[in-house]
């Protein structure tokens, strides 16, 4: 019966240590603060304007999408822009054109006219 309970209470004090370890270990974690997110509103830095969506042979998907991008007074000229037409899942890159014009290939993955959305833009210079 001796033997029994030292048996449990050595059992309990190796969970208790390795518990406390466990806790201490996962205290000791921190994470740098940083910012992070998605959202849509009106953001300054840039104006889209002259929107063009272009149809392939079948109408009901859409090939393309291009627009006119200028920095407000002040910016820099985008170097990356990417498009989105369905909430923000499936991201397109573009191209510049001549700028200010800039020319986003939607076929792949195709976009169908039913599932469009919105029209959200990422640009950065």
């Amino acid at each position: 019966m001796l033997k029994s309970r030292l048996r449990w209470l050595l059992v309990i004090g190796v969970t208790l240590v390795l518990a406390g370890s466990v806790y201490a270990f996962a205290a000791s974690n921190t994470v740098p603060a940083n910012n992070a997110g998605f959202g849509e509103a009106v953001v300054s830095g840039y104006t889209i304007s002259n929107v063009a969506y272009s149809f392939g042979s079948d109408p009901n998907t859409l090939d393309q999408v291009a627009f006119d991008i200028a920095a407000d007074a002040g910016g820099d000229t985008p170097t990356n822009v990417e498009v989105s037409l369905d909430g923000g899942t499936q991201w397109y890159d573009c191209v510049a054109g001549t700028l200010p014009n800039w020319t986003c290939d939607t076929t792949s993955p195709a976009v169908s006219t039913s599932s469009v959305v919105t029209l959200s833009v990422a640009a950065s210079d």
